[in-house]
């Protein structure tokens, strides 16, 4: 199970492990056959994969974590870094100083197993809650869990997962650029991440992605800036009860056929209300060149259906990984 941590295990450095090449053919050849025949006691090739599982977790407060509870349906296959058989992931909560409210701003961060043990970077997925919701949403809907159970069975790379607090008045009340939660992002959140986390900070291994409200902001931040985020998703965008500026607005930015990012993915429920908006703007952005992903599945706009949509949401955008 993924365990409860505090935010306390600091700066780390920042490199990629990289895989050493061999010396058997400098050793002799009867120590290179002995070598051979009892150096590699790794799990089966040909064992079968963990099914996704039915992940319910508690949520904790910013004080209190509790253990976030797996409940696998068979013993998961230790994760292939060596010497760390066994572990597991966890979850911190944290907070980090807003660039744009000058205050603390809560965020959790799922570490994958073996993160202690590694000194390689990670791509990073960042998740923007829902309204009224907090950065507690993910939990509740399993996204570590599934993360975890993913991970350890071989079937995902390992990544970060950051879910945010969306503070107001930033999350309702502005639209995108200058002073609003998109330059909180950019500027406060995103480089707080990277200096304490082994992050990797290049475009193609960050994502972001919401639902409803989040949703949204993950549509606008990402489309507005490739340069960064390499993917961008959202779940029941509420697209239709949101009346950015041009500038901010995800169909116009689309519509304006400049440079989207490589990896988007698009849901709605079939009884959702934000289906045909969300059908809309999978439209625009195919007219504009884009690749985007669009799963319809059915619920509407509940945790119901986020929580049916988010394994295939987390599996489209860590390929690209």
């Amino acid at each position: 199970m993924i365990r409860g941590m505090t935010s306390q295990e600091g700066d780390r450095g920042e490199s990629r492990s990289r895989g050493t090449s061999g010396v058997l053919r400098r050793l002799p050849v009867a120590l290179a056959l002995i070598v051979l025949a009892t150096g590699c006691r790794g799990g089966s090739a040909g064992e079968e994969a963990s099914p996704t599982l039915p992940i319910r977790v508690t949520p904790t407060s910013l004080s209190t974590l509790a253990e976030i509870p797996l409940a696998p349906t068979r013993p998961m296959p230790p994760t292939a870094t060596p010497g760390c058989e066994g572990d597991t992931g966890r979850v911190e909560a944290a907070s980090y100083p807003g660039a744009i409210l000058r205050q603390d701003i809560p965020f959790r961060v799922y570490l994958p197993p073996c993160y202690d043990s590694s000194a390689e970077s990670y791509p990073t997925l960042y998740l923007l809650h829902g309204k009224p919701y907090d950065e507690s949403q993910w939990d509740e809907l399993g996204a570590d869990g599934i993360a975890e159970a993913a991970i350890a069975a071989g079937e995902w790379p390992a990544f970060l997962i950051v879910m945010p607090r969306q503070p107001e008045p930033l999350f309702s009340s502005t639209d995108g650029g200058p002073r609003s939660y998109e330059a909180e992002i950019l500027e406060g959140l995103l480089p707080y991440v990277e200096r304490t986390y082994r992050a990797d900070p290049v475009p193609q291994g960050r994502a972001i992605a919401g639902i409803s409200r989040g949703g949204v902001w993950a549509l606008e931040i990402g489309l507005r800036n490739p340069d960064v985020f390499g993917a961008a998703a959202a779940l029941s965008p509420a697209l239709a009860v949101s009346h950015p500026r041009p500038a901010y607005d995800p169909f116009r930015i689309a519509a304006a056929g400049g440079e989207l990012p490589m990896w988007i993915y698009l849901g709605a429920g079939e009884t959702d209300w934000a289906r045909s908006d969300t059908e809309r703007l999978a439209g625009s952005l195919t007219a504009a060149g884009a690749e985007p992903r669009l799963e319809i599945l059915p619920g509407g706009h509940d945790a119901e259906y986020w929580t049916s949509a988010l394994q295939p949401m987390m599996e489209f955008l860590v390929e690209g990984w």
